[in-house]
């Protein structure tokens, strides 16, 4: 006859489960094997570190479901990236000349951090798109307004986007991973925008997850565009919590100074309805 397990048995075992999960997770981040005081000072001895610094990934074009994710070791092909957020940046970005005119390298016309107040030409209120009172650029069909090439678009002139500051399983350092309008879609099941809503009602910031991005085919108007869809994991315990949070703070000022570029941008369709 088996013997019935008691109290301080399932407190053992509970203990054990939290343990692998916590071994697991130190072994597929390197990050958390140094300490964020170690980080800082290692960072101080390589001269300035900027928004340069990061690598950034991009939705490839064309509908393809395949990241290419850059590391120590060269370029890889992956089809899905495990890894954790540790902030997320939104943004909206405006550039008059077409990146196959300007050839990029041109700060954006007008931007908005808060996606409310634009700065720069034309600037002031953004509003919502169909609404009195909304930016005509911020209007969808606008693209055209900028580009006569996108004549068929009925995409936006200006582009909003979200840049998740992110710890990519295996990989010591943070990428930026670059998420496009179609992915911050209402439309699509498991987009960016819906799991993260789903995370803040759950009581979690974007740093408490392990989170999968993988890439899902759609046709969008006339364009195949690549959607990113987001899964949880798992949930982090409260030390590796209190690690991502340690390393949030550190490298918050630097995030916050980061700016989309027409490069990061352009390549992406946008969505044409």
């Amino acid at each position: 006859m088996a013997k019935k397990a008691n109290g301080n048995d399932k407190h053992s075992a509970t203990e054990a489960l939290s343990l692998t999960e916590a071994l697991s997770l130190v072994e597929r981040y390197p990050i958390l094997r140094a300490s964020p005081q170690a980080v800082a000072e290692s960072l101080k001895g390589i001269g300035p570190v900027d928004e340069f610094s990061f690598d950034r990934i991009k939705v490839p074009t064309g509908g393809g479901t395949t990241w290419r994710v850059p590391t120590l070791e060269g370029e890889r092909n992956l089809k899905e990236l495990a890894g954790v957020v540790l902030y997320i940046k939104p943004n909206r970005g405006l550039w008059k000349i077409p990146y196959d005119q300007s050839g990029g390298g041109n700060p954006p016309d007008c931007s908005s951090d808060d996606l409310i107040e634009g700065v720069g030409d034309p600037g002031g209120r953004c509003g919502v798109a169909g609404k009195p009172g909304c930016c005509p650029y911020n209007e969808w069909g606008s693209m055209k307004l900028v580009n006569q090439a996108r004549v068929d678009s009925n995409g936006k002139a200006c582009r909003e986007t979200r840049l998740l500051f992110t710890f990519l399983a295996e990989q010591a350092r943070p990428v930026i991973l670059i998420v496009p309008p179609s992915s911050l879609s209402n439309k699509y099941d498991f987009t960016v925008s819906k799991y993260f809503m789903a995370q803040a009602w759950n009581g979690r910031s974007p740093f408490m997850v392990e989170t999968d991005f993988a890439l899902h085919a759609e046709r969008v108007g006339n364009f195949p565009t690549a959607i990113i869809q987001a899964r949880m994991l798992r949930v982090l315990n409260d030390q590796d919590i209190a690690r991502f949070r340690a390393l949030l703070d550190m490298l918050r000022p630097l995030m916050e100074q980061v700016t989309v570029s027409q490069e990061d941008v352009d390549s992406v369709e946008p969505l044409p309805f």
